[in-house]
């Protein structure tokens, strides 16, 4: 069994390297998944809350 690696496709998992040349400046930096971005987004318009939200009737 061959698994070939397609560059194209990794591209497109990550927004920042979608240009033809990149630099990288540190090896600590780390590449987001467009899935990452996509998660939390959905984070902060559905779920995040006030810490003290339940204390009030009408929350």
């Amino acid at each position: 069994m061959t698994t070939t690696f397609s560059i194209a496709q990794f591209r497109q998992y990550f927004p920042a390297i979608q240009d033809k040349t990149i630099f990288l400046d540190s090896a600590a930096t780390a590449f987001k998944l467009n899935k990452l971005f996509a998660a939390t987004v959905d984070y902060y318009q559905h779920i995040n809350t006030y810490v003290h939200r339940d204390q009030y009737p009408t929350a």
